[in-house]
């Protein structure tokens, strides 16, 4: 890797630090801007500046603290929290400035998205009876599967057909590449009260970002599925086939949407 700013190579080992938008800058670079870096350093950790951000800060001649604004982060909490904001894991979605909260964590900083950054997202789902494993995941993409796919996984499946439910959650693709992750289960776990709970919030996000992605507008759903249109469609049916396989849906509902997609 080398680093984005002058362009010099960075060791696996050497001082680095990398930016929002996912460039690297090594430590004779990044010192100049931020103080306090530390033993940080020497991880991947993410900043919350982008790479013109850092620029800017460059020009400006003035270094600034690199632990995040500890007074910043509590008003944007105490923001979210008078705003009812629904929490999913770790995510906060706030319904009234339209924005999600992310904590700040070991591999992420925290940082506040706006819903409209927001392109798809993955359900995930996988789980096993006694002696049959079961794997689910679909991606939904700027709402192309939406009432499509996604609709027969969250009617049929809820872990019914699973002795346990192994993971379960979701992956929010955003517009620079990155993603958000919430997950409910993230190891075995037998069904009950605790599995019927996960699949209330999984449902809950679901519906929450159909609806993201749909007031996001047809532009930026036709954005992301034109950037492979035939794989997309072909993915969509292998998706179908599988939920045959695995007897969530049956022959006939597989051929009902195969030809549904074909047709579109």
């Amino acid at each position: 890797m080398k680093c984005a700013k002058c362009g010099k190579k960075i060791g696996p080992l050497s001082k680095r630090i990398v930016t929002k938008d996912n460039k690297y800058l090594d430590e004779e670079c990044y010192s100049k801007v931020f103080k306090n870096v530390g033993i940080k350093s020497l991880t991947n950790t993410k900043i919350r500046y982008t790479f013109d951000d850092f620029n800017k800060l460059l020009d400006q001649a003035e270094k600034v603290n690199f632990d995040e604004d500890k007074e910043t982060i509590n008003q944007t909490k105490e923001k979210f929290r008078n705003h009812d904001a629904l929490l999913f894991d770790r995510l906060s979605f706030d319904p009234v400035d339209k924005e999600i909260m992310q904590p700040k964590t070991l591999t992420k900083p925290f940082e506040v998205i706006p819903y409209s950054d927001i392109v798809g997202y993955t359900p995930i789902e996988r789980g096993h009876s006694k002696n049959k494993k079961h794997g689910i995941t679909r991606a939904v993409v700027g709402g192309a599967l939406a009432g499509g796919v996604g609709s027969i996984v969250g009617a049929t499946t809820g872990g019914k057909q699973f002795d346990y439910t192994d993971k379960l959650g979701v992956n929010i693709a955003l517009k620079d590449g990155n993603f958000l992750e919430a997950y409910f289960i993230k190891q075995e776990t037998k069904q009950g009260m605790m599995v019927k709970a996960a699949y209330d919030n999984f449902y809950r996000i679901c519906s929450l970002l159909d609806g993201i992605i749909a007031e996001n507008g047809h532009e930026t759903s036709q954005k992301v599925e034109m950037t492979n249109p035939n794989d997309n469609l072909a993915k969509q049916i292998r998706d179908l086939k599988e939920l045959v396989d695995d007897e969530i849906i049956t022959q006939e509902e597989f051929e009902a949407k195969k030809k549904q997609l074909l047709e579109a």
